[in-house]
């Protein structure tokens, strides 16, 4: 019953990973819910976590082997998630356990294309965002993310 998913394909693990309740995580982990079940759109319970940047809830999930470069029907990851949320720590955390900075994903236009890693070197710390690109961008170079502007950054490979 524990991995019970509704029509969408969500289970309680799901809810409660997008929740940040990391309690009935661990309780359900512990209960052998299945932390590599895919809601019909792909989504992970990793995924929900990273949307609403519950670190603790996604240490939990990679502690119980999740995959964390896991791709949704469309090719988003984790990663891609939380960085275009804005959740820097889990972000770090996420390619501190080996996530995919270089995983491509499906554009509006059907075309691979991959996302590109933006790290602000103008300020205090490091910070990270992700956008769209389909063009090569000489480096440094200011550019303006759907966020706001980024700063002076370091453009990572935009991929062919």
């Amino acid at each position: 019953m524990v991995n019970e998913p509704t029509s969408l394909g969500r289970t309680a693990l799901c809810f409660a990973s997008f929740g940040g309740f990391q309690g009935i995580v661990v309780f359900l982990c512990r209960s052998n819910a299945n932390v590599s079940l895919h809601c019909n759109n792909g989504w992970t319970c990793l995924m929900s976590a990273a949307l609403q940047g519950h670190l603790e809830v996604s240490e939990e999930l990679v502690a119980n082997k999740i995959d964390v470069n896991a791709k949704t029907t469309s090719g988003l990851t984790a990663l891609m998630i939380a960085s275009e949320n804005g959740h820097i720590h889990l972000l770090k955390y996420l390619l501190s356990k080996n996530a995919d900075i270089n995983a491509k994903t499906v554009g509006a236009s059907g075309l691979p294309y991959r996302k590109v890693i933006i790290k602000n070197v103008d300020g205090p710390g490091v910070h990270f965002s992700l956008l769209n690109s389909h063009v090569s961008v000489s480096t440094p170079h200011k550019i303006k993310a759907h966020i706001g502007t980024v700063g002076t950054c370091i453009i990572g490979d935009t991929g062919s």
